[in-house]
């Protein structure tokens, strides 16, 4: 009986830690630093993508090659982390499901590039993305539940709105280009330039809410800046669709890359920023 009534208080203490997180066994990462990682698969399968187009169609092949094996290895080995530092089994559950997807999308990969299945690889990317968004959701609403400490310069909405916006915007710069290359190489032209519309407006939006940050540092202000240095030429080649070529594609993907190398710098200049101040979702139930 006693064997009986201790499996009981065990059971019912392990399913109150899940229903009831609390921050001080959250995960040995912040939650900000889940998000961050979570939100960065997202570029890492439009990358893919974007290399997939670029070597099949003979644009810098050698290049992308090591650009899209870079990227595999990085989802596959930040899956594996993401999955060791869930915070509860819900969220645990929705990184298995990327990983069933993402096992697909390699295989696809690894078969072969081949023009026939450009279309599958942009349909298998795009049920990749909706999976690792719901993951980065239900993170956040983790995150948002989490007591405020009234030391903090900023609440924990606030923040993750923040890491959700540098993630889209991160992912939008692999996005973009793949997009690009699908209208050159005439894949899923009907549906693309609205596509790049939406995604241009919602790059730049989130831009300017990043940009009107009160806590910005200079360091940071310096990389947006860069960011929407880049950004001005890319957003006019979308413009010229009609006039789109080889050499263009090659500058619009050197455009693209450098701005999702700023962006990832933001990323984590933007932790480092919260994880000093004693309110932030890493910090938050730690010494």
């Amino acid at each position: 009986m006693k064997t009986f009534l201790a499996v009981v208080l065990f059971l019912t203490s392990i399913n109150s830690i899940f229903s009831n997180p609390n921050p001080e066994m959250l995960s040995e990462q912040g939650l900000d630093q889940l998000i961050n990682k979570a939100s960065r698969q997202n570029m890492l399968i439009q990358r893919v993508a974007k290399c997939y187009f670029a070597i099949g169609m003979n644009i810098e092949a050698k290049f992308y090659q090591v650009q899209l094996t870079d990227a595999l290895n990085t989802y596959k080995k930040q899956l594996s982390e993401l999955k060791s530092n869930a915070p509860n089994p819900t969220i645990l559950e929705e990184f298995k499901s990327m990983e069933i997807l993402f096992t697909d999308y390699s295989i696809l990969i690894n078969s072969g590039i081949e023009r026939g299945n450009a279309q599958e690889v942009l349909d298998v990317a795009q049920q990749l993305n909706i999976q690792c968004d719901k993951a980065v959701l239900s993170l956040c609403n983790l995150a948002d539940e989490l007591p405020q400490n009234i030391n903090s310069k900023i609440d924990n909405k606030e923040y993750t709105n923040l890491l959700v916006r540098v993630g889209q915007n991160r992912m939008i710069t692999q996005k973009l280009p793949l997009l690009y290359l699908a209208n050159l190489w005439e894949i899923g032209t009907a549906n693309n330039k609205s596509e790049m519309d939406i995604l241009l407006s919602t790059f730049s939006n989130n831009l300017q809410s990043m940009q009107k940050l009160k806590e910005n540092t200079d360091n940071i202000t310096e990389y947006i800046f860069s960011v929407m240095g880049e950004w001005r030429f890319i957003a006019e080649a979308c413009l010229y669709l009609d006039e789109q070529n080889r050499a263009e594609a090659v500058r619009f993907l050197e455009k693209a890359d450098t701005a999702a190398n700023a962006i990832h710098k933001l990323a984590g200049l933007y932790e480092k920023l919260f994880n000093l101040d004693s309110g932030s979702l890493s910090n938050q139930g730690k010494n």
